[in-house]
């Protein structure tokens, strides 16, 4: 009997993928390298990060060891939020208004609210060098935080 995907089942394996590629990429790995070191397919580590394919047990366990991240983390659906501090970013903003920065350093539109807050809108272009590798447009990224989230700290990094 074949089971079929559920909806749940599809959730958690995106959010999965999309912790496994946030440690990847955290890590400075291509998935080529990573699919050599656990003796898989590229195409089966793309598959795993994408979500199209559920991550078996024994995989999982392969991965946390090679990425040397506790198995826990990697289910954890707060993982990249938890890496990535909003709360600083916010306060660099605010800051990078103030210094009239922010919107050429970053390349995302930010605005001031009537209340003095920050409202930042969305450009797709600071993500350019993503591409080949996100799936969708990449005008999709401002409905998809989790990637938006890993693909800030790669940018982050570079700096």
């Amino acid at each position: 009997m074949k089971l079929l995907k559920t909806k749940e089942l599809t959730e958690f394996s995106k959010m999965v993928g999309a912790n496994l590629r946030y440690i990847r990429i955290h890590k400075g790995l291509t998935q080529t390298k990573v699919s050599q070191c656990l003796n898989v397919t590229f195409q089966q580590m793309q598959k795993y990060e994408a979500g199209t394919n559920c991550i078996n047990a024994w995989r999982l366990t392969q991965l946390a060891k090679f990425f040397n991240f506790p198995v826990s983390d990697i289910l954890d659906p707060n993982l990249i939020m938890r890496m990535c501090s909003y709360k600083d970013k916010q306060e660099e903003i605010k800051h990078a208004i103030e210094d009239d920065e922010y919107e050429v350093k970053r390349k995302v539109i930010v605005t001031e609210t009537a209340d003095g807050g920050v409202e930042v809108g969305f450009d797709p272009s600071k993500y350019e060098e993503f591409a080949d590798e996100y799936p969708a447009p990449l005008s999709q990224l401002e409905n998809d935080p989790k990637m938006r989230a890993t693909y800030d700290a790669i940018l982050e990094n570079k700096k």
